[in-house]
C-alpha cells in the first residue's frame, strides 16, 4: 500500500488557510508531490475547515491502520472519506483502489483509479495503477488501455513502471516488438528489478527470440543478476518449453522456480495460512492416493484423497498432513503460488462435507482443454464414480456425491448434455471479480476443504520431464471415450447410426483462425479457394469454412459430425476433429517449433489419417507467414491424397 509519511504536508497542500491565502510551504509541497498544482483546481479542491482537516488526517491514518491489520473494508470506508474531502490527494484515490483490490472488488477499484485520473490527469501514480489493473483484467487489452499506458510514459519517461505497463499491454495485444522495446527500457532504468528482467525473457519468448535466448546472453538483458529469483527462473522455464521441442530442462526449472517463489514468500511472511509442506512440492512427482476403481481402462485411474484443500481454481490439491498434491497443468504451480502470495489468497474457506468429484482442469476457458481433457474426466466421473458413491450413500442426502466444476458456459452446457442434476453440482469461480453483496461458492476466490475428493488421473509421469506441453494429453482410450460420449449426447443413440461406411459423400471442413488473436494466415482466403477447387474434383463432395468462436459445443458437434477431412492451422478449432466420422483425416498447418503437439496426438489417438504441411508454420504467439504457391500446392496435394484414402476405405 502506497502510504506516504508526508501526510501532514499533503493535507497542508490542499488546505487553504482561514485568511484565504495559500502558504508558500503548501504551494511548494504541492508542486513536489502532485506535479502541476493546476491539477488541484481541476480536482475541484475547495478550502477545508479546521474540522475537515482534522477529519482528513484522522481518516487517512484510520485507513492506513486498517489496511495494515488486513481490515480492507474499514480502509475503504476511511479512504472514501478522504477522497470526498481532499480529491486532489492522489494517494487517497490510490489507497482506495488498492483496498478495494484487497477485497477483490476489481470493478470498484477500477472506478476509484479512473475517477482519480479524471480529477488528476497528470498523476503518473494513478495512471500507472489504472493501467496495471486494466492489463491484468483485459487480455488482449483494447487500444484505450494501451494509450493510457503510453500517456503515463509521456508524463514520466524515466519511470520504469510506465515502460513496463506499456510493454505488458503491447505483449498482450501481440505487438511484441513494442513490448520488447519498452521492457528493455524498464530494465535499463531499474537494473535491480527481477520483474523487468523476467519480462524481457517473456517478451523474447513471445516475439520468437529463441536464438537470443538459446545463446544464453543473459548478461546483455540483465538477467544474470537475478537468475536465482523465482520469477526469472519460471520465465526461463516457459521460454525453454516454447522454444525447444521436448526440452528436458523446463520441468526442472518450473520446480526450482516455484520452490524459490514459496521460499521468498515465506521470508516476507505472506504464507501464514499455507501448509508448511508447500515449499517441498515437486511438479513431476507422483503423490500417494488411493486408486479406488482400478477397473477403468488403463491408464485412466480414479484417485481418492481425504481432508485436502483446493486453492481457488489453481488446479492444485494439497494436504497439510501428508503433503499430497495433485496438479493438472504445467502452469498449475504458478497459479497456486499466485493464490498463496497474500493479496491473491482466498478470502474464505468453503468446507465440502459431501464426497466431491472434480475435473481439476486448468486453462478452463480454452475449448480444446475443456472438451478433450475436462469433459473427458467428467464423463468418467459420471459413468464410473458417481453411481458407486450414490449407492454407498444409501439414501443419506448428506453423503450424496457432488461434482465440483468451474462456473463457465462450457461447463454448464456439458452438464446439460450429460443430463446431470444441477443439485449435484458445486460451481467454483474462475474470476477474481466479486459483485457487491455477492455470496455463495461463485463469488470470487475461495479455498475449498474437501473431506473426500475424487479425481481422474491419466498422466504419464515417466515422460513428464521430457514433454512439458503434452504430459496432460489424454491417452487414446480417453480420447475415444469422450468422442463417443459427446456424439451420443448430441446425436442420440450410439452416436454413429448416421455413418454409412459405404457412401461416397466427402465433406471437407477448413478450421479458420481469421477471428483469432495469433497464428492467423495473411492469405488464408487464397488457400481456402485452392482447397475448395480440389475438393470439387470429387463427386458428391462439399466444402465449408468454419469459425467456432461463439458457437456452443452442441453446434460444433453437429457441424463436424459428418465431416471426413479437417484442414487448418494449429488452434482450438481443430478440436472439432474429435467429432468427425471414423476413418477421416486431418491436414495440419503446424506451429514451429512444434512444441505443443496436441493436434498431432489427437488424430493419432482417433485413428485418423494425418498430414503435417512441411516447411511452413507459425511461432506459437505469432501469425503465419504468407503461404506461397509451394505451400498451397503441398496443402492441396495432402487434401487430395487423404480424400482418396478415405473414399478407398469405404469401398
Amino acid at each position: 500500500l502506497s502510504i506516504m509519511v508526508w501526510l501532514t504536508c499533503v493535507v497542508a497542500a490542499v488546505v487553504v488557510a482561514a485568511s484565504g491565502a495559500t502558504s508558500a510551504r503548501a504551494a511548494t509541497a504541492g508542486r513536489a508531490m502532485f506535479g502541476d498544482p493546476r491539477d488541484h483546481r481541476s480536482a475541484g479542491q475547495r478550502a477545508l475547515s479546521k474540522e475537515e482537516v482534522a477529519t482528513v488526517k484522522r481518516e487517512y491514518k484510520r485507513g492506513v491502520d486498517a489496511y495494515g491489520r488486513n481490515d480492507a473494508q474499514t480502509a475503504v470506508d476511511a479512504f472514501r472519506t478522504v477522497v470526498r474531502l481532499a480529491p486532489a490527494l492522489p494517494d487517497a484515490h490510490l489507497n482506495l483502489g488498492v483496498s478495494l483490490e484487497r477485497l477483490q472488488r476489481y470493478d470498484d477499484a477500477h472506478a476509484a483509479y479512473a475517477n482519480g485520473v479524471d480529477l488528476l490527469p497528470r498523476s503518473v501514480t494513478l495512471l500507472t495503477a489504472l493501467c496495471t489493473l486494466e492489463n491484468l483484467r483485459r487480455a488482449p487489452p483494447p487500444q484505450s488501455t494501451r494509450e493510457l499506458c503510453r500517456r503515463a510514459v509521456r508524463l514520466a519517461p524515466d519511470d520504469p513502471r510506465t515502460h513496463h505497463n506499456v510493454a505488458v499491454a503491447a505483449i498482450n495485444a501481440f505487438e511484441f516488438d513494442e513490448g520488447l522495446k519498452h521492457m528493455r527500457r524498464a530494465a535499463e532504468l531499474d537494473p535491480s528489478s527481477s520483474v523487468y528482467a523476467a519480462g524481457i525473457i517473456t517478451a523474447l519468448s513471445r516475439a520468437g527470440g529463441c536464438e537470443e535466448m538459446r545463446s544464453a546472453k543473459w548478461d546483455g538483458i540483465g538477467v544474470s543478476v537475478h537468475n536465482e529469483e523465482s520469477r526469472v527462473i519460471r520465465s526461463r522455464a516457459t521460454a525453454d518449453s516454447i522454444c525447444n521441442i521436448n526440452d528436458t530442462r523446463a520441468y526442472g526449472l518450473y520446480d526450482h522456480g516455484n520452490e524459490r517463489h514459496l521460499a521468498e514468500l515465506a521470508v516476507h511472511q505472506t504464507l501464514k495460512n499455507v501448509p508448511p509442506c508447500q515449499n517441498r512440492f515437486s511438479l513431476i512427482k507422483r503423490y500417494r492416493a488411493t486408486n479406488v476403481y482400478a477397473g477403468l481402462d488403463e491408464p485412466v485411474k480414479v484417485l481418492r484423497y481425504e481432508n485436502v484443500c483446493m486453492e481457488g481454481d489453481s488446479g492444485v490439491v494439497y494436504s497439510e498432513r501428508r503433503c499430497e498434491i495433485y496438479y493438472n497443468d504445467h502452469l498449475a504451480t504458478q497459479k497456486v503460488a499466485e493464490h498463496f502470495s497474500g493479496l491473491g489468497a482466498a478470502q474464505r474457506t468453503i468446507h465440502v462435507t459431501r464426497p466431491a468429484m472434480s475435473v481439476m482442469q486448468q486453462r478452463l476457458v480454452n475449448y480444446y482443454h475443456w472438451v478433450v481433457e475436462a469433459a473427458a474426466k467428467l464423463a468418467y466421473l459420471k459413468n464410473h464414480v458417481f453411481p458407486k458413491l450414490r449407492k454407498s450413500a444409501g439414501g443419506d442426502s448428506e453423503m450424496m456425491p457432488v461434482y465440483v466444476l468451474p462456473d463457465l458456459d462450457m461447463a454448464r452446457e456439458t452438464v446439460k448434455l450429460f443430463q446431470l442434476n444441477e443439485d449435484d453440482i458445486l460451481y467454483y469461480s474462475t474470476t477474481d471479480s466479486v459483485p457487491p453483496g455477492a455470496d455463495g461458492p461463485s463469488s470470487g476466490k475461495q479455498r475449498y476443504l474437501f473431506d473426500e475428493l475424487y479425481v481422474i488421473d491419466w498422466r504419464n509421469h515417466a515422460a513428464a520431464s521430457a514433454d512439458v506441453w503434452n504430459v496432460h494429453v489424454p491417452p487414446p482410450v480417453a480420447v475415444r471415450y469422450i468422442r463417443t460420449e459427446l456424439r451420443r449426447a448430441v446425436l442420440g443413440g450410439s452416436g454413429y447410426e448416421a455413418d454409412d461406411g459405404g457412401d461416397t459423400k466427402l465433406k471437407v471442413m477448413f478450421a479458420s483462425r481469421e477471428d483469432a488473436g495469433a497464428r492467423k494466415m495473411p492469405n488464408e482466403r487464397d488457400l481456402v479457394a485452392a482447397v475448395r477447387v480440389a475438393v470439387a474434383e470429387f463427386p458428391n463432395s462439399s466444402f465449408d469454412v468454419y469459425m467456432g468462436k461463439g458457437k456452443t459445443i452442441e453446434q460444433q458437434v453437429r457441424s463436424y459430425a459428418d465431416a471426413d477431412i479437417v484442414v487448418g492451422p494449429h488452434g482450438a478449432a481443430l478440436t472439432n476433429m474429435l467429432y468427425m466420422r471414423p476413418g477421416g483425416g486431418v491436414v495440419l498447418l503446424p506451429m514451429r517449433p512444434l512444441v505443443d503437439q496436441c493436434y498431432v496426438r489427437l488424430p493419432e489417438r482417433l485413428g485418423l489419417h494425418q498430414h503435417i504441411v512441411d516447411d511452413y508454420g507459425a511461432y506459437y504467439y505469432a501469425n503465419f507467414p504468407y503461404a506461397d504457391e509451394a505451400v498451397v500446392e503441398r496443402t492441396v496435394a495432402a487434401v487430395r491424397a487423404i480424400a482418396r484414402r478415405v473414399l478407398d476405405g469405404r469401398r
